[in-house]
């Protein structure tokens, strides 16, 4: 082997990929002059950078959060040389003109100014009068309130330090920063030059460092002559032709609606991963021939594909931005890039990993052009709901120099929290010498804590069982370990045994139904009134006998709320959910004209669905593709899933609410038609739709329904039917959204089978298919703006046994989320409604 394959050999994945990425460069490079920074010529007001002015903007619109506040805390044990900190932290805003600007509108004009150098003083609170434990909590409650007070970017200083002052030997020092003028490599250089002066003035010496040779302003002015090259222009068409069509959203499941605006309020869950995982992650990608950061980006990417059923998965990730020239240099220079990867076709990891390692690399190709400039040339629609393009990010940091050593110290960085979240998610990883971990900072207005806790539960698990085994299809991983199992079937045996002995124990007991004091009615979200949760104060109270006599008042609390969760009832079998339904309606349904495989449990009691379970269910309501709809449905949970597994709800007042004027009017106008084949061994029979073997019996119905059918040869059916879709509430007289246009349509099915249907099939004969009333297409732009509705309203919770949810029909969609495991939910439905 020679000597070059030996080094080569040696390589971290990280550094070949480096390698990698350097040499093609080169090769695009060859024969062009490497362009320098100039140093600009001395003007007052400046340009901002890209980057800048997209927060700059953001700021215009609510300059009370503290979104981009960036934080640091740090512990010192020691005799800490307080002014020769001082000096350093003056030191470094005078080297720095980042730290020394502000930012105004000059005549229309976003501009930075700088300042002229000032001392900066170094204010120290005196804490040591406390107890350590309540010094303790006013170091936490001071750094949290320092992280969440905001900036503002026209009056400056940008950057504040604080030193809190527990006694003679402990301190701890509070940075905040605006991002505006600070990143995450801003903060290695920060503490390298920190370390550096603080070492030198704590000795008396003198400070000389190596001077600057241009400061960010001048990267500013640069980068805007430089996106006006031709080697530039050709990065952002790589970028329209890889973003093309992106989803507008990628549909997590959350526990609350999305509000219209957002607020940013946040936490951050941390966590550290053992050291035994970390170095099975890394032989894994040295055989993948990846990074350990390609890799985790597949891990998460493969959660989210977990989590939402969605195949095209966007999501957003930090690149440097710096050259030699700005290695040293403190500034805002990250852009963010948007790594999108297909995930269709049963893969099993190694797959993902590679489709990831390869967009990874052609994004870093391609990183020069700001990410605001890419979402201005996709034209994509701005929702103050939520980021464009990315509302998930993936971070892992593994930046050489960032720790900090100082002279006779003791140095320990704590953990923060601003109580601010820019994404909807974000997973950020940082490797150090003391290991690896990271945190998951998340909305607090979409999720639970517990939601974001089982999260990383699952993501994990889901690490672990990828190291075990990579070949195994991505759909099929396990998320739950096998004492998380133990412990859930050990819970589920206890409850049915506590059950069982109860039932054998007592005695039937009269129960007076008028008693309110029997049943307790709460939210599982103070914040949202959908689903109403009734829940028993006794274990004696049996759901059937109890609601006998409160019919009226359950379909009034139905109208209400649109759904009604009964949980914590003994409700042991299906017979005893069937009997509990015909109390409210006598009359349960036979589920006709069907859209979905399904078998009859017991009576007219249905499976939910026989979807396979990596599928995502899109948000319906219960047959709004026909003129004849139940106005109430039930669902029954006999036994949750390992994982998900979740019938997510949406109200569709509120779809309709957030839905455009122009996209309503032109529905209402022209409604939905329903094309549907049956008997192509595609779908279903229409012997299973119509649930006869009677074509005359089918024509017939069809007649009724005022559907238009066509036989074709073999035996096979061809149906269309125009139907509403908007609805006005029979009882509340509220507009509602009611079709199943989004649901039928052919881009609802994965990229992959819409392609290998269509190469074996015309359009017309797809299994089904949805168009306007008068036959003409549907834009995939407005069915995903409806998709985005339901996204923008749904509500989530997990499934407990023994769970009966009720739901007003018209007022509620539902869907259901993949899933991991057993799950048995069964559904009923009645009082029917015809147009």
């Amino acid at each position: 082997m020679s000597n070059i394959k030996k080094r080569l050999s040696s390589l971290s994945p990280k550094q070949r990929a480096l390698l990698e990425l350097k040499l093609k460069k080169k090769r695009e490079n060859a024969g062009r002059t490497e362009r320098k920074i100039p140093k600009r010529s001395g003007e007052d007001h400046n340009p901002m950078s890209f980057a800048q002015r997209a927060l700059w903007f953001a700021d215009q619109l609510d300059s009370s959060s503290a979104a981009y506040n960036i934080t640091i805390a740090i512990r010192i044990k020691g005799a800490l040389n307080v002014s020769a900190m001082e000096r350093s932290f003056n030191k470094i805003i005078l080297r720095h003109e980042a730290l020394r600007t502000t930012f105004k509108n000059d005549k229309g004009n976003p501009v930075q100014e700088i300042s002229p150098p000032f001392h900066n003083p170094l204010p120290v609170k005196d804490l040591s009068y406390l107890s350590p434990e309540d010094g303790e909590r006013a170091v936490q409650s001071l750094l949290m309130e320092d992280g969440k007070r905001p900036f503002h970017l026209a009056q400056g200083p940008l950057i504040r330090t604080t030193l809190l002052k527990l006694d003679q030997e402990e301190h701890v020092l509070s940075l905040a920063v605006h991002h505006i003028v600070f990143d995450a490599w801003s903060m290695m250089v920060f503490l390298q030059e920190l370390q550096q002066f603080y070492t030198k003035y704590s000795l008396e010496e003198n400070v000389q460092p190596k001077e600057l040779l241009i400061q960010y302003a001048d990267y500013a002015a640069w980068q805007h002559e430089r996106l006006e090259s031709e080697h530039i222009q050709s990065q952002l068409s790589y970028w329209e032709k890889k973003l093309k069509g992106v989803p507008s959203v990628i549909p997590l499941p959350m526990n609350r609606p999305r509000p219209k605006v957002q607020t940013f309020q946040g936490k951050r869950l941390y966590f550290t991963l053992p050291e035994k995982l970390i170095e099975e992650l890394r032989t894994l990608s040295r055989k993948e021939d990846a990074t350990v950061y390609m890799t985790l980006l597949a891990v998460w990417k493969t959660l989210l594909y977990r989590y939402t059923g969605q195949e095209d998965i966007v999501v957003g990730s930090p690149a440097a931005g710096r050259n030699l020239e700005t290695e040293n240099l403190i500034g805002f220079f990250v852009n963010t890039l948007a790594m999108r990867t297909n995930l269709s076709g049963n893969l099993h990891f190694r797959e993902v990993l590679r489709r990831v390692r390869k967009t990874a690399l052609q994004a870093y190709d391609n990183q020069e052009i700001p990410f605001e400039m890419i979402v201005d040339a996709l034209q994509l629609e701005r929702n103050p709901g939520f980021a464009p393009l990315c509302q998930v990010k993936f971070i892992y940091q593994n930046i050489p120099g960032m720790g900090l050593e100082l002279p006779g110290l003791d140095i320990e960085f704590l953990q923060t929290d601003t109580g601010t979240a820019k994404f909807d998610l974000m997973l950020d990883v940082t490797e150090s010498p003391k290991g690896v971990g990271g945190r998951i900072e998340y909305s607090t207005e979409l999720f639970n804590d517990e939601t974001i806790q089982r999260m990383l539960n699952h993501l994990i698990t889901l690490l672990q069982s990828i190291i075990s085994n990579p070949e195994q299809p991505i759909g099929a991983l396990p998320m739950i370990t096998e004492e998380g199992k133990k412990e859930r079937a050990m819970k589920i045996k206890k409850k049915e045994g506590f059950k069982k002995k109860n039932f054998l124990k007592n005695k039937p007991k009269a129960v007076t139904i008028s008693n309110e004091q029997l049943v307790t009615s709460s939210f599982l979200d103070p914040s949202i009134k959908i689903p109403l949760v009734m829940q028993p104060n006794s274990q004696h109270i049996n759901l059937t006998k109890w609601v006998v006599g409160n019919e009226e008042e359950m379909n009034k609390k139905l109208v209400e709320h649109g759904g009604i969760l009964f949980r914590g009832f003994q409700t042991g079998s299906t017979d005893e959910f069937e009997q509990f339904t015909k109390v409210i309606a006598p009359n349960l349904l036979n589920y006709h004209e069907r859209s979905t495989p399904r078998s009859e449990v017991s009576g007219k009691v249905y499976t939910s669905t026989e979807y396979p379970a990596d599928q995502f269910i899109q948000m319906h309501s219960e047959m709004s593709y026909s003129s004849n709809w139940p106005q109430k449905i039930w669902f029954y949970c006999v036994k949750p899933a390992d994982e998900q597994g979740e019938t997510p709800l949406a109200d569709n007042r509120k779809v309709f609410e957030i839905l455009d004027e122009k996209i309503k009017e032109k529905f209402m106008e022209k409604k939905v038609m329903y094309v549907r084949n049956f008997g192509a061994g595609l779908d279903l029979t229409w012997q299973n739709a119509f649930q006869t073997d009677d074509p005359v019996e089918v024509e017939q119905y069809c007649r009724d329904a005022n559907i238009e059918f066509e036989w074709l040869e073999n035996g096979r059916l061809r149906t269309k039917q125009v139907c509403q879709a908007v609805e006005k509430h029979p009882v509340t007289g509220e507009m509602l959204w009611f079709n199943q246009a989004h649901l039928f349509h052919v881009s609802s099915l994965p990229k992959e089978t819409r392609g290998s249907l269509l190469s074996v099939v015309s359009e017309e004969e797809l299994p089904r298919n949805a168009y306007y009333g008068d036959g003409s297409p549907i834009e995939n732009e407005v069915l995903e703006m409806i998709r985005e509705a339901y996204r923008q309203a749904l509500i989530v919770f997990p499934w407990e046994e023994g769970d009966v949810l009720m739901l007003d029909n018209m007022l509620i969609a539902h869907g259901r989320n993949p899933f991991v495991g057993q799950r048995k939910v069964v559904v009923a439905m009645a009082d029917p409604y015809r147009k």
